[in-house]
Parts: structure tokens; sequence; C-alpha cells
């Protein structure tokens, strides 16, 4: 099963702003800023949605070269759902999948916790 994305941004891609200034990694004070604004969500109509009237949230890097390791949040309604999800995108590679933006009557939503770049080799 897909994580859980959701957006308020429900029909429309939408850039990610960089909150979060200050954060660290190997390359530098800004470059996990720098990677954040690199990510976009996007919703695609998908069967498994249909039922919940809902589209499929997903989340792509717009980097041309360099991979992002992005770790995220998801909500549903108000509740904030257990844990966090891991994804590694590729530059070029299509949106990954993150879940249904709709469940139940409730909104499903997905807040960045952190993103930065990776090697390829990691």
């Amino acid at each position: 099963m897909a994580p859980i994305v959701s957006g308020a941004e429900a029909t429309a891609d939408s850039k990610i702003d960089s909150q979060g200034a200050g954060r660290t990694n190997a390359d530098g004070p800004e470059a996990g800023d720098a990677a954040r604004d690199h990510l976009e969500f996007s919703n695609q109509f998908a069967s498994e949605c249909m039922y919940h009237r809902a589209e499929l949230r997903r989340i792509a890097n717009t980097h041309p070269q360099r991979t992002i390791r992005v770790t995220l949040v998801s909500y549903l309604g108000k509740t904030r759902s257990q844990g966090e999800s891991v994804k590694r995108l590729a530059p070029g590679a299509d949106p990954a999948p993150l879940g249904c933006d709709a469940s139940s009557g409730l909104e499903r939503r997905w807040e960045i916790v952190d993103a930065e770049y990776v090697d390829d080799a990691g």
C-alpha cells in the first residue's frame, strides 16, 4: 500500500516552498532548502482513488541531474499518521505515488519534513 499524501492543492500541480531555512547536509547550509525547491506535488486520476472521490497524490524531483531523498509525514483530516515516508526521487523519473488525497470523507495531505540531495551510489 502506498504511503498517504494529501493536498490542499488537490487539483493543480504545486511547487513546494522552501521552509526550514538553516538545514544542513553535506553540500552546505542551504543545500536542504535547494533540494526542497526541486520537489513538486501533483495529482492524477487513478482507479484506486475513485471510490473515495479522490485523486492520486504524487511527488516528483524537478532537478535535471541530482537525486533527492525526501522525508514526508501524512495527515488524515487533522490527525497525523504514524511514521514517516522516505522516497528517493531520481532526476527525470516519473512522479512517485503517495496515496489518495481523500479517504472516508476526510482530506489527506503530506508535508515535507526533510529533503536533501544524495549521491546515486547510496
